[in-house]
C-alpha cells in the first residue's frame, strides 16, 4: 500500500553534515592573522657580559624601570632624547623577570631599535617567590 501522506519531519542529519564541511572549507581557506615585528638579533661576540650603566627593566605585569625607578613610555622617550649619544655608544642593559611575557621583551626591543640603539644586552632573572 502506498502512503499519500508527504513526509513532514525534517532530518537533521544531513544538515549538521552539510554545516560541518563549510566549517572546514573555512578554516582551511582562512589566512592567519599574526602580527610580526622585524628584529634582527645581535649575534654574540666572545660571549663576555660587560656592565652597562643604563639598565632598563620591566617585570611580569609589563612595568618598566629605568635606572630602577618606574617610569612610563613617555618618560623612556624623555629619556631616550637627552641620553641619545651616549646610550648609542654604550648600549643597555634590559633586564626582565623570568615570568615576563615575551611579547613585552620583544615591544621594548624594537622600540630601542626604532631609537637606533642596538646595543642591548638582555637579561633573564630567575623568578622571586
Amino acid at each position: 500500500m502506498i502512503d499519500s501522506e508527504p513526509n513532514t519531519t525534517i532530518h537533521f542529519l544531513p544538515m549538521i553534515d552539510v554545516l560541518l564541511v563549510l566549517l572546514m572549507v573555512l578554516f582551511i581557506i582562512q589566512k592567519p592573522s599574526v602580527k610580526t615585528l622585524n628584529i634582527q638579533l645581535a649575534s654574540v661576540t666572545g660571549g663576555k657580559f660587560t656592565e652597562t650603566k643604563h639598565m632598563l627593566f620591566v617585570n611580569e605585569y609589563g612595568e618598566i624601570f629605568w635606572q630602577q625607578r618606574a617610569i612610563s613610555y613617555l618618560e623612556l622617550d624623555q629619556e631616550m632624547a637627552t641620553r641619545q649619544k651616549d646610550l648609542r655608544s654604550s648600549g643597555i642593559q634590559l633586564s626582565a623577570d623570568a615570568r615576563t611575557h615575551y611579547a613585552t621583551i620583544v615591544q621594548l626591543i624594537s622600540y630601542l631599535q626604532s631609537h637606533q640603539i642596538e646595543n642591548v644586552q638582555l637579561v633573564i632573572q630567575e623568578p622571586r617567590f
